[in-house]
């Protein structure tokens, strides 16, 4: 029996809006299967190096560490509030510990420092000219990826380029807004060794001496 015309729509709209009919690239939930993973991870070196090359990158210097480090003004500001209400709490263990933790951070304050004058550094020699080397690449967080955004964008030569990745750890889910920055990459976590090979490192500085 020939089929009417609504149920031929019918069908031909199944057929269409099927799973099975979309393009296995167009076909979210085939990628995200676990059997697909090697694929992805594929896919998540592909792209950077990519857009990379398409900005002219010839190579980069990595700079990740401890997203608690904060710069000496803050650490130094968070420690004397602290110690003003030192007197107020005495006893207090979590106080103790937040005081004792303050204090900590006072003293890795110069790492904060350390990799902000070396992305600035880097920056300044690597970058003159039209050279597109060494740009300096960091995650999208705070402490020590935000003292590398800060000193690459604190260069004296104003078309310095950055790279920010933005993972999905909450502590570093949003780019800071320090400086502008040549491009943001979005990735799952994966080793570091993966990241040296995604992005043409020549140098790697790794500044993780905080707890």
């Amino acid at each position: 029996m020939m089929s009417t015309l609504p149920e031929y729509a019918d069908r031909l709209r199944a057929i269409i809006e099927s799973p099975a009919y979309r393009l296995a690239y167009e076909d979210g939930d085939l990628l995200a299967q676990d059997d697909l993973r090697p694929l992805r991870l594929q896919l998540e070196l592909l792209k950077p190096e990519r857009v990379l090359r398409e900005q002219g990158v010839r190579s980069t210097v990595v700079v990740f560490g401890s997203a608690r480090v904060s710069d000496a003004v803050t650490a130094r500001d968070r420690l004397a509030v602290l110690e003003q209400q030192a007197g107020t709490m005495p006893g207090n263990p979590t106080f103790g510990r937040d005081l004792t933790l303050a204090r900590r951070r006072v003293e890795q304050a110069r790492y904060y420092e350390e990799a902000q004058r070396f992305a600035q550094l880097i920056s300044a020699r690597f970058q003159q000219e039209g050279r597109c080397d060494f740009v300096v690449i960091t995650g999208g967080g705070p402490g020590i990826m935000e003292a590398a955004n800060r000193g690459s964008f604190g260069s004296v030569f104003h078309d310095v380029k950055r790279t920010g990745l933005t993972g999905p750890l909450a502590i570093v889910r949003s780019p800071r807004r320090v400086g502008e920055w040549l491009v943001h990459l979005r990735h799952h976590s994966f080793k570091q060794s993966n990241v040296d090979r995604l992005f043409r490192v020549e140098s790697r500085r790794w500044l993780d001496h905080a707890a």
